[in-house]
């Protein structure tokens, strides 16, 4: 940990937001294909009524492939985006409490407090946030978060994380 008082949090990979897969993009493909026949077929109608008879079956057919396509591409992006969901929610907890328990072990391991509602980096790509914190001596003072691949580093001073200076342990 290179003298480093408070290790980062080991969590799985954060979920993947959802995309639509190549099911629902045909679907809506299809749908969209189907709109245009349709709306051809339509056109073409009253042309058709006058040389003897619409093809109520072309009609038909059209209507259902856009309709199919709709419902292909509705119950694939419900599904593929409830999934999503639940991956999210499962990792959620997850990450709230590790946040919780790394900003506990970072007060004992700096004697800081963190004003309400605190919120760390939980990984090196998060990078830097900036914080309220109180000293022992009751001053408060912005201070910045830095993740890095050792642990966690408080920096106080100065407008940017590279301009402050490094907190020293307590414990």
């Amino acid at each position: 940990m290179s003298g480093l008082a408070v290790p980062l949090p080991v969590l799985p990979p954060t979920p993947a937001p959802y995309t639509n897969s190549l099911i629902t993009l045909f679907g809506f493909g299809l749908a969209i294909v189907g709109v245009i026949a349709f709306v051809a077929v339509v056109l073409g109608f009253a042309r058709l009524l006058r040389r003897g008879g619409p093809s109520w079956g072309l009609l038909w057919l059209t209507l259902g492939v856009l309709v199919g396509g709709l419902l292909l591409a509705y119950v694939t992006q419900t599904s593929g985006q409830r999934a999503a969901d639940a991956a999210a929610d499962t990792y959620r907890p997850l990450r709230e409490t590790a946040m919780t328990e790394t900003i506990g072990e970072l007060e004992r391991a700096y004697g800081v407090s963190f004003e309400e509602y605190p919120s760390i980096p939980l990984a090196v790509e998060d990078g830097f946030f900036a914080e309220s914190l109180t000293f022992p001596d009751g001053h408060t003072e912005q201070c910045f978060v830095v993740p890095l691949a050792s642990g966690y580093e408080v920096r106080c001073g100065g407008n940017t994380p590279d301009s402050g200076t490094p907190l020293a342990p307590v414990s």
